[in-house]
């Protein structure tokens, strides 16, 4: 038996249900020993690749850009890349490419946050509770996602 509190997530439904999907979502997504650049124990694969490195891909993830303030853009291998995290992480290392396209702003924290609010995007469709990203636009991610899915 899981019991959930109302007030945890708020007044609707469909918002209960993305922090659901998208806490399930991180069994899919979480480094097992709080290293981003390790994934060991999500060795499933799609197309011949680790689904959540290739998910990675996707936005332009990295974490070796080094620290600096949210929000702050460098250029590497000639990109853009913009600091992900929000005002209470010091410790974040993510880095996306700058001009991604998140589901949510949530998303946009790290690879990890992106992953699973775009799985609960998927999953939930028109009733996914966005926060204020482009829920339908990351084409890419969600076509990635939803074929993993599929093959599951």
């Amino acid at each position: 038996v899981i019991t959930l509190f109302d007030g945890a997530f708020g007044a609707s439904a469909n918002g209960t249900e993305h922090v659901i999907i998208h806490e399930i979502a991180h069994n899919w997504d979480s480094p097992p020993d709080n290293n981003p650049d390790t994934i060991d124990e999500n060795i499933y694969e799609l197309s011949g690749e680790n689904v959540p490195l290739y998910f990675r891909t996707l936005s332009g993830w990295r974490s070796d850009l080094g620290a600096a303030d949210v929000g702050d853009e460098i250029e590497a291998d000639g990109q853009t890349y913009v600091k992900a995290g929000n005002a209470t992480e010091d410790d974040n290392p993510w880095w996306y490419l700058k001009g991604t396209v998140f589901v949510s702003n949530y998303a946009k924290t790290s690879a990890s946050e992106d992953f699973s609010d775009t799985l609960a995007a998927v999953v939930m469709g028109s009733d996914f509770a966005n926060g204020g990203g482009t829920p339908f636009a990351p084409t890419a991610k969600r076509a990635w996602l939803n074929a993993w899915l599929n093959n599951v």
